[in-house]
């Protein structure tokens, strides 16, 4: 694991990984997950997660790029975090509760790569409830065209509201598809995709199969 936060009184407790400024962690090529958090009210930023400095070379994480087990965690905000190449999901929030996925490019990099996906799906939330993926910033999600992965992935989760995410292909219109761009599985039920207003919405398209799964 590159980076395991733990509950502590001392440096875990309101943690910050990252900057919003260019000074970004380069957190790649470990046996485990990227990142794995444990410990609640941190903020995760500016990241180059599954990456080489340059953005240009995978040097995957063996599991997922980051790893959530605890509730109001938020990834993303002023500088996004690139997420790629990871062996395992871009994202995993594993039985989690209010936690923001904001700005993040997964899948690619800021030049919208092409082949540089992570090994299952860009995101997947698995259980939990009351989670926003996208909503203030939007996050582009592409490259996983694994086999029963998507971009995103909810499995049995509720709740979960996802808004302004180009899904599929970036926000300049270059086609990196996924297997399904969302995959509702297991039971998973009172989840939002995307709003009336034309501000909420998703694109989804050039994806491989489903642009919506249910």
């Amino acid at each position: 694991i590159g980076v395991r936060l733990v509950g502590s009184e001392m440096c875990i407790r309101d943690s910050y990984i990252g900057a919003s400024t260019p000074n970004q962690n380069v957190i790649s090529g470990n046996i485990n997950n990227g990142i794995q958090v444990w410990s609640s009210n941190t903020s995760i930023e500016g990241n180059i997660v599954g990456l080489s400095f340059d953005q240009t070379t995978a040097i995957a994480n063996q599991s997922h790029g980051i790893e959530i087990n605890t509730d109001n965690i938020i990834i993303g905000g002023v500088t996004e975090n690139i997420i790629a190449a990871n062996a395992g999901n871009g994202i995993y929030l594993n039985n989690v509760i209010g936690c923001d996925i904001d700005r993040c490019i997964i899948g690619t990099n800021t030049s919208l790569a092409l082949g540089l996906g992570n090994g299952a799906s860009g995101i997947h939330v698995n259980s939990g409830s009351d989670n926003d993926i996208g909503i203030t910033y939007s996050n582009i999600i592409v490259g996983h065209n694994n086999g029963g992965f998507a971009g995103i992935t909810i499995d049995a989760g509720t709740g979960v509201w996802m808004q302004n995410n180009y899904i599929g292909l970036s926000s300049t219109g270059v086609v990196n598809s996924n297997n399904h761009g969302i995959q509702l599985i297991n039971a998973a039920s009172s989840n939002f995709i995307g709003d009336i207003l034309a501000l909420h919405r998703n694109v989804i398209s050039g994806n491989s199969n489903a642009g919506v799964l249910i």
